[in-house]
């Protein structure tokens, strides 16, 4: 499988997402988050987070790809969230500045995507949310 993990856990709500193959799910385990640094979900280069109640990330610079060693702080391009919860990934550490929501068993293949629904911290729509890519740099599950 390519993704190993990490020990972190977090609650989320609701995201809007695009399609993406069901092919993508096996390189992501039940349960886990799993981040990429690179779009649609390649083998190999990712970083699994175990998600349950209770545990988040608040600072992605000390966490890292298994296979480079690299900070996965702001090199995020796809994302899949097979857990039962929503995970909100945040553009900032300490859970700060603008997010985007991933619904239980969500995915994004490309954060580059200009379809994304980004959110201020405050809770409102961003006015022109464009894309997420290489910005995430905390999580946490609602």
């Amino acid at each position: 499988m390519g993704v190993l993990a990490a020990a972190f856990a977090v609650a989320a709500t609701g995201a809007t997402l695009s399609a993406t193959p069901a092919s993508a799910a096996d390189n992501c385990r039940a349960g886990y988050l799993c981040l990429y640094s690179q779009t649609n979900f390649p083998a190999g280069v990712g970083a699994g987070f175990i998600v349950g109640n209770g545990v988040s990330n608040s600072d992605l610079r000390y966490a890292h790809y298994p296979e480079n060693n690299d900070a996965v702080n702001d090199t995020v391009s796809s994302v899949i969230n097979n857990t039962g919860h929503t995970i909100r990934l945040y553009e900032s550490t300490g859970y700060q500045g603008r997010y985007i929501n991933v619904p239980p068993l969500g995915r994004v293949a490309d954060l580059r995507q200009r379809a994304l629904t980004v959110y201020h911290n405050n809770g409102s729509i961003f006015a022109n949310p464009g894309e997420f890519n290489d910005v995430t740099s905390s999580f946490k599950a609602l």
